[in-house]
């Protein structure tokens, strides 16, 4: 008995004894795990004061671990710092390095952040420049919130004297106080080390020039004539004929600047995604001025550009060089601002810099444009000898060289393959063609002057004008204008796709032609005619006469014929030159209206000619296939990713990329239901749609940012 009784007390033991391992482990884990996460991180923050570039004191704890950015310049400093992994918000001109192209942008720039963005992301501080200060709403809004704020220069509005501190300097204190703030001293003094050797070689090598040693300088900002009162020219050897005026951003006369006679005019450039041709044009204006032709810097043609974002962040060193090599040639020959920037950017960034300041590579456009041609050569071949017909390569290549060459006596076969390879594969493979290069250019066009990435001639009411145009010649065999006979559809559909795009133009016109007018109109007129159309198809007598609209509606290529390609080519043909010839102006013109008004384009005037050249091109394509949609949105998209949104480049891709993927697609529906054929128009809906999804999920979308 007392043997049993013993084993009875050990298991009641172990048993009270797991239950206790049991609560200790439970207790560990709800300290560990399911305690919010702040106790360890919190006890090692401490809170420090720095004062920054505009002379506030900033107090903010560390480490940090969020920031937002709000400048390129700091985002560039605080990349090189190291801190890149805690930026978890950037303006939109921060795009070096590349790999901060990830990052979400909170603004546009200091100026116009998003403060709504910037809260949700709760950063522990944000870096901006003295243009915050400036939107004092922003400004106010952030401090309410308990985010410091390091400001990273001086808040002027008077003008700055001559100095012995140069860019440079300024740039090296930043960038150790910056440091003490998010780490990565160490990297700063190195840093400092590297630039403040240029920087001292620089006021060594000026330091004994008098004012009758240094050549005046003009010093342009982002729009003719306007200047900054400040120590950069000084300090880099010349004399900034402004620097006596009493204004620190004032705007020259053109008589002015006559009288000083500048020796050398330096112009910043501020555009985001400009290449080295952007350089060149902008100082051929400059060259071209009338009211400058006697000044000593026109006509020894020493006109400078310099872009804008080499001022500032980790390569004012090279902006400073510039400025010194082009005032003061003969005492720097031995200097490569260009070199000095390669060094930086592979030192702090790891990445290698070539050629010319920012350019895209220009070569390398070219080259996806005449391989986009190459592919669209190659499947014009393959789509001539496919099809429901008994034809192939072989013998379709025997007729079209028959054909163009009768010279050779090359024999063309029977009259029925003549007749397949000639008169219906040939002509339709090349409407094909052309109607995409229509569409697709025009497509460009539109949304770079509108400024919208999902601007359409369904947006704008095109292609529902012209379906109603149709519908009425199909039904009631009336047309906008009389006669025609067998051409009376395509006249119709023409004629009411120009009525659509001065309807939208006037009553864009009673509100001042903007950007916004035009889409909304637009919008409205394409309701209205798609409305008209379906009471069309609603009243009409007959119903192979609804069935007839409803296909004309889907587009299709089985219309095409000699005499067709022979009426759209001249009129896409031209069109597409004229928008080429154009495509400066709507580079300038998708920066804003107020930047093109300042570099002297006429917006109003750009947006008007180069709609009426789209919708034209639109219009005569759109009568004969019927409505096809999609080419002129994906094409676009795609040729931005290929080879970025430089209109002299985009709108020559974009129509030969509408060109193949139009030929793809017709290609495609002839095959995939033979001997019957799939509209082209519900081929390219069926590929536009998942590449749009595409867009929307990933971050290509943010092309257009």
């Amino acid at each position: 008995m007392e043997v049993v009784k013993i084993v009875k007390i050990s298991k009641k033991f172990a048993l009270a004894i797991i239950l206790i391992a049991l609560v200790t482990t439970a207790s560990i884990y709800a300290i560990l795990v399911l305690k919010p996460p702040t106790s360890h991180s919190e006890q090692q923050k401490t809170t420090i004061t720095v004062i920054d570039g505009a002379g506030r004191n900033v107090t903010v704890k560390v480490p940090v671990e969020r920031i937002v950015s709000l400048n390129d310049g700091l985002t560039e400093m605080l990349c090189a710092l190291g801190v890149q992994d805690k930026i978890i918000g950037r303006d939109a001109s921060s795009t070096m390095p590349p790999s901060i192209l990830s990052v979400q942008i909170v603004g546009e720039n200091s100026y116009q952040p998003n403060v709504e963005l910037i809260l949700e992301l709760n950063p522990d501080i944000i870096f901006a420049d003295s243009m915050l200060p400036y939107n004092d709403v922003a400004m106010n809004q952030l401090e309410a919130a308990g985010i410091p704020i390091f400001i990273s220069d001086p808040i002027v509005n008077q003008p700055i004297p001559r100095s012995n501190t140069t860019v440079v300097d300024s740039t090296c204190q930043l960038i150790m106080k910056m440091a003490i703030i998010v780490g990565g001293e160490e990297v700063a003094e190195e840093y400092i080390n590297y630039v403040q050797y240029y920087n001292n070689l620089v006021k060594q090598r000026i330091a004994g020039l008098s004012d009758s040693e240094r050549p005046k300088v003009m010093f342009e900002w982002y729009m003719p004539y306007l200047t900054f009162v400040s120590p950069a020219i000084y300090e880099a050897g010349g004399i900034n004929i402004a620097e006596n005026l009493t204004t620190y951003a004032p705007i020259m006369s053109p008589e002015f600047v006559v009288e000083q006679n500048p020796q050398i005019i330096i112009r910043m450039i501020l555009s985001q995604n400009h290449e080295l041709n952007d350089f060149i044009e902008m100082r051929e204006e400059i060259l071209s001025r009338p009211e400058l032709q006697n000044v000593d810097a026109i006509k020894n043609g020493k006109v400078y550009i310099c872009d804008w974002k080499i001022r500032g962040g980790i390569c004012s060193v090279v902006g400073y060089l510039y400025f010194a090599k082009w005032i003061q040639p003969e005492l720097f020959q031995d200097i490569d601002p260009a070199q000095v920037m390669e060094e930086l950017y592979q030192q702090f960034f790891g990445i290698t810099v070539q050629g010319e300041i920012y350019r895209k590579g220009t070569k390398r456009k070219t080259l996806t444009i005449f391989s986009i041609f190459l592919a669209i050569v190659i499947t014009m071949l393959v789509s001539v000898s496919l099809g429901a017909g008994s034809p192939r390569f072989n013998e379709a290549m025997q007729v079209i060289f028959s054909k163009i060459f009768p010279f050779l006596n090359i024999e063309a076969g029977s009259d029925t393959i003549e007749t397949i390879v000639w008169n219906l594969r040939l002509p339709r493979v090349l409407l094909a063609i052309i109607a995409g290069i229509g569409l697709a250019s025009s497509g460009a066009t539109m949304q770079g002057v509108l400024r919208n990435p999902l601007v359409s001639s369904y947006i704008l009411g095109i292609s529902a004008a012209a379906g109603f145009g149709a519908a009425l010649a199909m039904v009631f065999k009336i047309g906008i204008i009389v006669g025609y006979g067998k051409y009376l559809l395509i006249v119709n559909a023409f004629a009411f796709s120009m009525l659509a795009m001065l309807i939208v133009f006037g009553i864009a016109r009673l509100r001042d032609i903007t950007t916004e007018t035009i889409i909304l109109a637009g919008v409205a007129i394409g309701y209205l005619f798609s409305a008209l159309l379906s009471i069309i198809q609603y009243v009409a007598p007959q119903h192979e006469a609804v069935r007839a609209i409803v296909f004309w509606l889907m587009g299709g290529l089985h219309v095409a014929t000699w005499e067709a390609i022979i009426i759209i080519s001249p009129i896409v043909f031209i069109t597409i030159l004229l928008m080429v010839y154009q495509s400066w102006n709507i580079n300038i013109t998708s920066m804003g209206e107020d930047v093109a008004i300042s570099l002297g384009v006429n917006p109003k005037y750009v947006l008007i000619i180069t709609m009426v050249l789209a919708c034209m091109a639109t219009a005569s394509i759109i009568a004969f296939t019927g409505v096809i949609g999609f080419i002129c949105l994906i094409s676009p998209h795609i040729s931005r990713m290929l080879i970025g949104t430089d209109h002299r480049y985009l709108i020559p891709c974009s129509s030969l990329m509408g060109g193949l993927l139009l030929l793809c697609s017709d290609t495609l529906g002839r095959l995939i239901l033979m001997p019957a054929e799939v509209p082209v128009g519900i081929i390219t809906a069926l590929l536009g749609v998942p590449f749009f999804l595409y867009i929307l999920l990933s971050k290509k979308r943010r092309i257009w940012q």
